[in-house]
């Protein structure tokens, strides 16, 4: 005798459910496509981060870098914008570090900018450039200066290094500049810092004009930052440093001062 098998019109209803989604997705598909056919663009916003109080960067600059690519981009039609190529015009801004834009269902395109954070300036041979937190070159801006610590001196390859010294040099500046910008003593302390010929580290500090020798950057070079805090802390209400020309921090449990 043939047996009956029961239908289960639970799993029918899921069935047709499914089906209906993916018939609903493809129609709401299609008139977004058709709609995006004959939506053009009427306009620009603009969202861009200052990362740290920058400002390099406005809108016009963002929209110049669009017209590059889409002088006439207002009343063309969405599907002949080309929004990749955009961005990559956007990006090559060299106060930029990533640009992302897309185009809203009203047909306005949102800009989104995160600029370069520049956390030192190094001054050298006529030369004078920014250091970015990403190790990136960025050039001065006539538009906005930001205070940041002045690297001098022996510069040579910190920023591509091509020997084995440029590397130690590199290194030497790229671990105090981090430390420095995660620290709100010294990133407001520091205004110069000088990289000696034989690649110690000196620096200049706003509230002092001695210069401050602290050696090389290695293990202990952290402790030696303590030390120099807490001389100025504690040191300076007791003895008269002005006549100090020069401080130096690199000897263990002694500050030598010459005149």
């Amino acid at each position: 005798m043939q047996e009956v098998r029961k239908i289960s019109y639970k799993k029918v209803f899921k069935l047709v459910l499914w089906g209906l989604i993916i018939i609903l997705f493809f129609i709401v598909s299609f008139f977004a496509i058709q709609k995006r056919n004959i939506l053009r663009v009427n306009g620009l916003e603009f969202s861009i981060r200052d990362k740290k109080g920058n400002f390099f960067v406005n809108d016009k600059d963002i929209e110049n870098e669009i017209k590059k690519i889409q002088p006439m981009y207002l009343g063309t039609r969405l599907k002949d914008v080309n929004l990749q190529q955009m961005e990559a015009m956007v990006n090559e801004n060299e106060y930029i570090e990533k640009a992302d834009i897309i185009a809203k269902p009203n047909g306005v395109l949102k800009v989104f900018v995160s600029q370069k954070n520049p956390i030192a300036r190094v001054i050298n041979s006529g030369q004078s450039f920014y250091i970015s937190d990403q190790w990136q070159k960025v050039p001065l801006s006539s538009k906005f200066t930001k205070r940041v610590p002045l690297i001098l001196g022996n510069t040579k390859g910190i920023l591509f290094p091509t020997t084995k010294e440029d590397s130690f040099r590199k290194k030497q500046v790229y671990t105090l500049l981090n430390y420095v910008t995660e620290n709100d003593f010294w990133n407001k302390a520091i205004d110069q810092i000088y990289i000696a010929p034989d690649n110690k580290i000196e620096l200049i500090l706003i509230f002092s004009e001695a210069i401050i020798q602290l050696g090389y950057i290695n293990e202990d070079y952290e402790k030696r930052l303590e030390k120099v805090k807490n001389f100025f802390k504690i040191a300076v209400k007791n003895v008269d440093i002005t006549p100090y020309k020069i401080l130096n921090f690199q000897y263990e449990q002694q500050v030598i001062g010459i005149k």
